[in-house]
């Protein structure tokens, strides 16, 4: 491996920019000592070179009888100072002139102009469109006219935007709102993300009417290349129809507006989600198809490798020059530049030659998953098919020896074709795992057989989406013929994905994994290729020590991902509960000895995946014990399928009136087909441990109460001091649960329908006398007059808003609660019994 980086100092090179840019964002190394690596290294470099005799180590020969480590010690050394260089320059340096010229508080409107910046992107949230883009800041407008503004500003547009490309200059008039920071334990902080790409702040726009250019655009190849995408789409659409239209959009010009969320889920799961990114294998069939174009033309070769190098740069520029796009580029285009000259190009150099340019564009890169999934998958695959042999017909590999053995793998000798695209999806998919799992939370194990069943559909949809994406302005007829065949490959993916998802054990739901777990995994993985004949490194000995260092290699492989996804979850050893902050919604979780850990509310749509699973997984829970569901409203049940998804889940306890309406019968109906045991609970209802459940059931023979009033109520005991958590209960329930002459006594109590105003309260209040009040529902808060009536009672608020997850742990010591909120730390302990 060392001759390997000997003869590659590109290699070096880049690894050099990542650990800077990492080590910068870590603040391991400011501005002085990663300047201080640049003038050290780059110097010694330069006079190691001249002072010779330098050379690489040839192949076989290892990297320490080379003279030149010292220079490319050297180069490696300049080359961290350089990463963190740019990133400092990229993320800090930067003044907010919207907050200079408009003021520091979140939610007021701002009069801006600047210049958009990359290419806009389209997103459904909460069934509404939105266009997003970032906007180059030039100016703000203030008490005293207009003034400079620097920055980048991250624009969120209601509705669709289609008329805004890059380079254009917009004047806006939207509420500005500061970058969002994590609220919950576990939730993954996307401030850091956008302060990354040197965004300041954000500002929301009602309609895309509300963007008025104040210039003439500034034109470039990157507006051009915009416009021209923007031209394509609209034909599509209109020679194109669902679900090719969207496929075709995704897998031919990168663009994903329209690719429904259940597609997406699906393939993520199936393991089959990288052919929706444009990446070598898209770059690498537009080059095919352009050298036997010009080849039939009888084009020279060195002038049909500069057609097919316009060809890669023009499509891969038209596909949005992300990092998996612009890594097949410059790879794809390496190769094509090696051939015209009659050289054979590198890979790995091409691979890091690609990540040295994308890092110095844009620093941030390192850190998003799509660059860390495209690199290493190649990564991967160049480091890990040389030791399956038997991909390219060699002897020793593991497939080889089965086939000599005469079993039935032996027909793998048949197809070698089938054998290479098994062994690329292994090699990706073994390289990508702890990747994959960090970011997106489950690992597939249906990767290869979904690969191999996709790829003829997705070679379709290449050959003809591309057709048809050029035919469709000059020959919409005739692009309406090859649109439908893709409208069929299309049909065939979606089944393919659903099928895959849908089969038992198809996928595992895993947390994000710790960094122990990560680093063995690597070095396992590094081990089984060293020490395969065939692999990158030169390792000899007996045959047999090599076969058991890969055995025991693979079953550390299978070992690690079962402990990864081993669903198991330790007793809580302390009473706990936490109010979540899942926006508009309720999610509180109860850690309680003798019942386990137990879910109160869901939260709305998305709460479950984005910060619920997160913050149990940070708590170490893989599994719940029961899930309390107070009512049917959506933000309290809207993410129970995502947790269902995530966890195990023993039993789901829900009110007597719930399955009435249309969206409990539609949750109950779902959690009968997937076999959850469901409880129905009526007046008095089963214990929990120390959780006793209630709901409302009104006079013998009433009609259910209205769907926030049969609110499920729970009322939890531990060591004489009682919370009250009430759901949604409004006037009609609050009279019901006390008419219903239960000891409502509580020291904690949740206020009920997060806090809104409510004249039944004070007669609650009065049974239950509690010394500390809970309130959720993210931005909306509880309402003045509610907060008013508490103060008046002498009851200390607690609320999610500004305080993010309420956090309530047992103290032996004071025998009471101790309150905590996750964003100010330690509250005044409520005290009492």
């Amino acid at each position: 491996m060392g001759g390997a980086c000997a003869r590659r100092p590109l290699v070096l090179v880049s690894l050099g920019l990542v650990a800077g840019v990492l080590a910068a964002d870590s603040d391991w190394v400011p501005r002085g000592p990663a300047l201080l690596a640049l003038l050290v290294g780059l110097p010694a470099a330069l006079l190691g070179l001249r002072a010779g005799p330098w050379r690489v180590a040839p192949p076989g020969e290892p990297c320490g009888r080379a003279r030149g480590g010292p220079v490319l010690a050297s180069l490696t050394l300049a080359a961290l100072g350089v990463g963190a260089l740019a990133y400092h320059g990229r993320v800090t340096g930067r003044t907010d002139g919207v907050q200079a010229h408009a003021g520091p508080a979140a939610g007021l409107l701002v009069r801006v102009r600047g210049e958009v910046a990359g290419l806009p992107s389209q997103d459904l949230r909460h069934g509404r469109a939105r266009t997003a883009f970032d906007l180059r800041l030039c100016a703000a407008l203030g008490p005293e006219g207009w003034g400079p503004a620097a920055g980048l500003a991250r624009v969120i547009a209601g509705g669709v935007a289609d008329g805004v490309f890059p380079g254009d200059r917009l004047e806006l008039v939207g509420r500005r709102r500061p970058l969002p920071v994590a609220t919950n334990p576990g939730q993954g902080d996307i401030s850091a993300t956008l302060r990354r790409r040197g965004v300041r702040c954000l500002i929301d726009v009602d309609e895309p009417e509300g963007l008025v250019r104040h210039g003439p655009p500034r034109h470039g190849p990157v507006r051009g290349l915009a416009v021209l995408r923007a031209g394509l789409a609209r034909g599509l659409d209109r020679v194109a129809r669902e679900p090719g239209r969207s496929l075709i959009k995704t897998l031919i010009l990168g663009e994903r507006s329209g690719l429904d969320a259940e597609t997406a889920r699906a393939w993520q799961r199936a393991g089959i989600a990288h052919y929706l990114a444009i990446s070598g294998l898209h770059v690498a069939a537009a080059a095919g198809a352009a050298w036997w174009l010009l080849a039939r033309l009888g084009i020279p070769r060195r002038l049909a490798s500069a057609g097919v190098l316009a060809v890669v740069a023009l499509y891969a520029g038209l596909a949005g020059l992300r990092a998996s796009t612009f890594r097949a580029g410059v790879m794809v285009g390496c190769m094509v530049a090696g051939e015209a000259v009659g050289r054979r190009g590198d890979p790995l150099s091409a691979l890091a030659l690609a990540a040295t340019l994308t890092i110095l564009g844009d620093p941030s890169q390192v850190f998003e998953p799509g660059f860390q999934l495209s690199y290493v998958a190649v990564l991967g695959i160049l480091l890990l098919m040389a030791p399956l042999g038997s991909l390219r017909g060699g002897r020793g590999g593991l497939a080889e020896r089965l086939a000599d053995a005469h079993t039935p793998w032996g027909l793998w000798r048949l197809a070698p074709a089938l054998r290479g695209a098994v062994g690329v999806s292994l090699c990706a998919a073994l390289a990508t795992t702890p990747l994959v799992a960090r970011h997106f939370h489950l690992v597939s194990l249906v990767v290869v057989p979904a690969n191999l069943l996709a790829a003829p559909a997705v070679s379709i949809l290449l050959a003809l989406g591309a057709a048809t994406t050029v035919l469709a302005v000059p020959c919409p007829g005739l692009a309406a013929a090859l649109a439908w065949p893709c409208e069929g490959a299309a049909r065939y993916l979606q089944g393919l994905g659903r099928l895959a998802e849908s089969l038992p054990g198809s996928w595992l739901p895993v947390p994000p994994p710790p960094g122990w777990w990560t680093l063995v995994w690597y070095l396992l993985l590094a081990a089984a290729a060293l020490a395969t004949p065939g692999g990158v490194g030169t390792a000899s000995g007996p045959e047999r020590l090599r076969r058991g260092v890969v055995v025991a290699a693979l079953s550390g492989l299978v070992s690690l991902l079962v402990l990864l996804a081993w669903p198991w979850t330790a007793p809580p050893r302390e009473a706990r509960l936490t109010v979540l902050d899942v926006g508009r919604g309720t999610a509180i979780h109860l850690e309680l000895p003798g019942a386990g850990h137990l879910l109160y509310d869901v939260g709305p749509p998305l709460a479950g995946e984005r910060r619920i699973a997160p913050y149990l997984w940070s708590r170490g829970v893989r599994g719940l014990d029961a899930v309390l569901l107070s009512h049917s409203d959506l933000d309290h049940v809207g993410g129970l399928e995502e947790v269902l998804d995530r966890f195990r889940v023993g039993r789901v306890l829900i009110p007597w009136g719930f399955g009435l309406g249309p969206e409990g019968l539609r949750v109950v109906e779902g959690l009968r087909a997937r076999r959850v045991p469901v409880l129905v609970v009526r007046g008095a209802g089963p214990r929990l441990g120390p959780l006793r459940t209630l709901a409302p059931a009104g006079a013998p023979g009433a009609a259910c109460p209205a769907d926030n009033d049969g609110s499920l109520v729970a009322l939890l005991d531990w060591r004489g001091s009682r919370l009250l958590l009430t759901g949604d209960l409004q006037r009609e329930g609050i009279g019901q649960l006390l008419a219903s002459g239960w000891d409502l006594r509580a020291a904690v109590l949740q206020v009920p329908h997060h806090g809104r105003a409510e004249p039944a309260l004070r007669g609650l209040l009065d049974r239950v006398r509690p010394r500390l009040a809970l309130t959720d529902g993210g931005s909306h808060g509880a309402a003045p007059g509610t907060l008013g009536l508490l103060a008046a009672h002498g009851v200390e608020v607690l609320s999610t808003q500004g305080q993010g997850a309420l956090s309530l742990a047992w103290d032996e010591g004071r025998g009471t609660w101790e309150a905590r909120g996750f964003l100010d730390g330690p509250v005044v302990p409520p005290g009492g019994r």
